[in-house]
């Protein structure tokens, strides 16, 4: 490829940026919520599966928001960074590195939405009230 087909590295950068600005509110987000389910498990309002029982899960962040920090910093450390870091960045090394890190990104991004929605079990063909055997985070099996 020659150096006119690659996309320049503003244009780059701000992919990058636009991936890392809608990736880590979405992470706040979901920190936030498992903070409050922490205490409304803690303050006996949080009830799990068919008992009465407070329930004992630990906090964690299921495998879909680490899809999401993987969008948010794989931006950063091999787009924005080598950007910034680099005196002249017109080597083809400087063009594919940032290119791959934007497309990867981006494909992390579109499997958090599918992640977190089969998390909660949101998908087609999932009930939301049987327990998580086959559907379940490590913790929960």
């Amino acid at each position: 490829m020659s150096a006119a087909d690659w996309p320049p590295p503003a244009v780059l950068a701000t992919i990058a940026s636009l991936i890392t600005s809608f990736s880590v509110p979405m992470l706040f987000f979901r920190i936030k919520r498992e903070l409050e389910v922490e205490e409304r498990r803690r303050a006996g309002q949080w009830r799990c599966g068919n008992n009465n029982e407070a329930a004992l899960w630990p906090n964690w962040l299921p495998w879909a928001d680490w899809l999401l920090i993987g969008a948010a910093w794989l931006p950063v450390l091999f787009v924005i960074l080598p950007l910034v870091a680099a005196q002249h960045p017109s080597t083809t090394l400087h063009r594919v590195v940032p290119f791959a890190a934007c497309a990867a990104a981006l494909i992390l991004v579109l499997g958090y939405t599918v992640a977190i929605l089969a998390h909660y079990r949101l998908l087609p063909g999932t009930h939301r009230n049987e327990h998580r055997t086959s559907n379940s985070e490590p913790l929960e099996a």
